[in-house]
């Protein structure tokens, strides 16, 4: 398993791990790699790809959600489905309430037009 990264400071990587961390699994990580090098190895990375024996996955929510199925015992997504949801419910909030600020730019209304 490897972890590709085009940007060494993407707070995604950092979520990632962090959560490899607390799950105690340990990732390899190839830094500064090229959007060619992602888009081989997976057609829809942006900045970072988890490969793993069974194949690549990307999106940072993805690899987060992977992490914690390989070390259940660690309890990263709780210990019922209600407890899983919620912390899909989190995640989703914290990228797109928090996260996609930091990736989008500021649009006024003059922009929208």
């Amino acid at each position: 398993m490897q972890l590709l990264v085009e940007r060494e400071g993407d707070y995604c990587l950092l979520k990632v791990l962090i959560a490899a961390s607390l799950a105690g699994v340990s990732i390899p990580v190839k830094k500064s790699v090229s959007f060619e090098e992602l888009s081989a190895s997976h057609p829809d990375a942006k900045s970072l790809v988890l490969e793993t024996p069974k194949g690549s996955i990307t999106q940072h929510v993805a690899i987060l959600r992977y992490l914690s199925e390989l070390a259940p015992a660690a309890g990263l997504t709780g210990k019922s489905a209600f407890d899983s949801s919620q912390c899909d419910q989190w995640l989703d909030f914290s990228w797109n309430q928090i996260g996609m600020q930091q990736h989008t730019p500021h649009f006024t209304n003059t922009h929208m037009r």
